[in-house]
């Protein structure tokens, strides 16, 4: 079986294929950028997250309430940051439904574990007479992050993209705002919902996406900017679909677009995906057989009132998609939900649906010790009732896509790649009967003496990190993981998968 594998392995490539200088970089798992070849049962897997805790509810102040929407979520040293939109937005349905509707806010809400949160009295801004608040801007749209440009100067440490057209704010401390100029800095577009920018270290630049419109479409257009004040011509974000076929043209809310905080590299989004049902696909979602029609549990959601004061409120439903990029422009997005929004319970299958924030975090885990994962943060409950939630969820780190094959096994081959380091780290996952095994080729699809698959041992488990290790060849007990002899040179990876579940590698100096 090893040796039918290796006559194989030169009709991979030829040496005249350019290796990728991956240095001692994360490699993952969300593109074929690094692959060319699966066999057998190998493939790409999209993973989703998992819903843990309420982290607050909308209903501590007069002014927020359940028009809770956009927001964006950053680590900034040992404190995480968060910056929601709210508003009143209350229907209540007695005799007489009605719509209590409050101006749109900007609050402050601040964490040291991404996990228990408070909301601070910043002091800004009064609502009502209130002078005690955590609201910092007035508006609909308002999207901060932490410039991490090095050239930053100390009153424009926190920048922000807002309203529409878009405007370019800066902040010393991450809660009190002033435009860099009086007019806006981009003003070709649609620009509804939540637009964003943030520095790509990669390339030196500021990136800016946006909501706009082709061809009657919801899509997203971007420009970049040395300044944050003069940006390049718009250029309308590309979609390729996983499956080689052309991307649906979904109707696209919000980017969620930023670098992946291990590989700078890597952009990774999660767009909304718009769905504009017919009426009673709509209605099907707020119906209760078990009660009377004439009894109010049978139409919990008031679908049918709403529908005529706000059709798209009671008709439209959304969900986050996840897609990544390595220009910018170029995005390699899938077609099936990142996250569903859910059992259909209030409000849940709604406009606004399981909408994200704006950033991924990194957090401890609250189940296994010493475990770190990522968090990210959605709405529940827009536009019903007087409350929203913001809940948690939380994924793998790497942990979007992974490389996996079933038990029957599958095997992928990598390009031609130049390194840096000595040894080799995996992130992974098998069951108990899987397993992963790692072949070093060189740059022909030749196996290396020593580095060949009958000399991998199986691996198995689930770690965030594992050092490869390959046996002695002359039979000895030790094992080697110093590669450090390779370091620079052209080879390629085969990893051999069954039941298992590949998220990320990299090599690394130890």
């Amino acid at each position: 079986m090893v040796l039918f594998a290796i006559l194989l392995l030169p009709v991979i490539g030829s040496a005249s294929d350019a290796p990728i200088r991956i240095g001692s970089s994360l490699q993952l798992f969300v593109d074929e950028y690094i692959i060319e070849e699966f066999r057998g049962g190998a493939h790409l897997r999209l993973h989703h997250p998992v819903a843990q805790e309420i982290v607050f509810t909308t209903s501590d102040f007069p002014w927020e309430g359940s028009s809770t929407a956009y927001g964006t979520v950053f680590q900034d040293g040992d404190i995480y940051r968060m910056y929601y939109r709210t508003s009143t937005f209350d229907m209540s349905f007695n005799l007489y439904p009605r719509i209590l509707s409050g101006p749109s806010v900007y609050a402050y809400a601040e964490s040291t574990d991404g996990i228990n949160w408070t909301k601070p009295n910043l002091g800004l801004i009064e609502f009502d007479g209130i002078k005690e608040t955590n609201i910092f801007w007035r508006g609909p749209q308002f999207a901060p992050f932490k410039d991490t440009n090095p050239d930053a100067p100390p009153e424009a440490q926190y920048k922000a993209m807002a309203d529409s057209p878009m405007f370019a704010y800066k902040s010393p401390d991450g809660v009190t705002w002033e435009k860099m100029q009086e007019g806006p800095v981009i003003t070709e577009g649609e620009f509804g919902s939540l637009n964003i920018a943030f520095w790509d270290s990669v390339n030196g630049v500021y990136r800016a996406y946006w909501r706009d419109r082709h061809l009657m479409i919801r899509t997203i257009s971007t420009a970049t900017s040395k300044d944050f004040i003069n940006w390049t011509e718009p250029q309308r974000v590309v979609f390729h679909s996983p499956d080689g076929e052309p991307a649906p043209n979904f109707h696209l809310y919000k980017q969620g677009i930023l670098p992946y905080y291990r590989n700078f590299q890597i952009l990774i989004g999660f767009p909304d995906v718009y769905i504009d049902q017919e009426w009673p696909e709509a209605m099907a979602l707020d119906v209760n057989p078990g009660y009377a029609m004439n009894d109010p549990a049978y139409n919990p959601e008031h679908r049918e009132w709403l529908k005529m004061r706000m059709h798209r409120n009671a008709a439209a439903i959304r969900n986050p998609l996840f897609m990544s990029s390595r220009d910018g422009v170029n995005f390699y997005r899938w077609n099936e939900a990142f996250l569903r929004p859910g059992p259909e319970q209030r409000a849940g299958w709604g406009y606004y649906g399981s909408g994200a924030f704006w950033g991924v975090v990194e957090t401890q885990s609250q189940s296994v010790p010493d475990y770190r994962e990522l968090s990210i943060y959605t709405v529940e409950s827009y536009g019903f009732g007087s409350l929203a939630n913001i809940r948690r969820h939380t994924i793998r780190i790497d942990g979007f896509v992974s490389a996996y094959a079933p038990y029957r096994g599958g095997e992928i081959i990598t390009k031609p790649l130049i390194f840096e380091g000595n040894y080799m780290v995996i992130n992974f996952a098998t069951s108990a009967q899987g397993s992963i095994q790692v072949e070093i080729l060189d740059e022909r699809g030749q196996p290396i003496p020593g580095l060949e698959l009958v000399y991998s041992p199986l691996i198995r488990g689930d770690n965030l990190e594992r050092i490869v290790t390959w046996r002695d060849p002359e039979g000895g007990k030790e094992r080697t993981s110093d590669l450090s002899h390779l370091a620079g040179k052209p080879i390629r990876l085969r990893f051999v998968l069954k039941d298992a579940d590949l998220y990320s590698f990299r090599f690394v100096i130890r």
